[in-house]
């Protein structure tokens, strides 16, 4: 839910549970909108309905910049020229400009394939972690402007992780640095954070990233929980203890293992306190 000015409230209804069981029982395709922007009037403390505006499948992530509204959601498609005998799983993003909330408008959608896409939103960039088609353990960021005031989108560039980025936690953004933790299948297998410069693309023309510089952790580990606190990053790795690092990101170029503490059992949520 959203407060969009001080007589309007936007509201995401996820998707209901007739499409879903249509889709995976009966095999029906034809309901893909399942998920709503609802937008609502407050008139002296009193909600009603103003509009409501369709979205594909199950709405995962979401930010509003201003009065532009960025709404992530997995659902799935016919596959471009195949009549509708070819379905792909994926994610939909689209923009909706809120300026007149009486009049909301569609603004634009993009399109990323692949199963377990990672999204994550700042009020400047949406990326995107998707699997390579021919690496399942590999991610691909997508990088997409949104800072349009009427919620207009720029796909820019992708960058490839080292490894798998498995949720939002592992990716941050905060004073034009990008950090990245993946998971690396390799023998043994790591956690690699990367760091890149990433510049707010207001401020900086042209666009243009590039990789700073890398640290590993968790070797033979899995990753099990992440959270950034900047300029440290706390992360969980597991196999018969449990250790939390921190990492220092006081120079990105050179990212430094701070510390680690080994305590029984793993976590999978960690908070920062201060």
């Amino acid at each position: 839910m959203y407060l969009l000015d001080s007589n309007h409230v936007v509201l995401l209804a996820q998707a209901s549970c007739a499409s879903y069981y249509d889709w995976y029982v009966n095999g029906i395709y034809s309901s893909p909108n399942s998920s709503q922007v609802l937008i609502v009037a407050l008139s002296n403390g009193v909600p009603s309905l103003v509009t409501n505006l369709p979205v594909a499948g199950s709405i995962v992530e979401s930010r509003l910049v201003g009065s532009a509204l960025y709404v992530a959601s997995q659902t799935y498609r016919a596959v471009p020229d195949s009549t509708n005998t070819l379905w792909e799983w994926g994610t939909q993003i689209a923009s909706f400009d809120l300026a007149a909330p009486e009049t909301p408008v569609a603004r634009s959608k993009l399109w990323l394939p692949g199963y377990g896409n990672v999204i994550y939103a700042t009020d400047t960039f949406l990326l995107a972690a998707t699997q390579t088609p021919t690496n399942y353990q590999q991610s691909v960021l997508s990088i997409i402007d949104i800072t349009a005031p009427d919620g207009t989108m720029i796909a820019y560039d992708s960058l490839p992780a080292a490894g798998l980025v498995t949720d939002k936690f592992n990716l941050d953004w905060t004073r034009g640095i990008l950090s990245v933790i993946s998971e690396v299948s390799s023998t043994p297998r790591v956690t690699k954070l990367e760091t890149f410069s990433l510049p707010d693309p207001r401020s900086v023309p042209p666009f243009a990233h590039a990789k700073l510089g890398e640290v590993e952790v968790g070797h033979g580990e899995r990753l099990f929980a992440t959270r950034f606190d900047y300029p440290r990053v706390y992360l969980v790795t597991f196999r018969q203890i449990d250790p939390l690092w921190v990492v220092d990101l006081s120079d990105p170029a050179h990212p430094t293992v701070s510390g680690e503490l080994q305590v029984p059992g793993w976590s999978t949520y960690i908070h920062p306190l201060g």
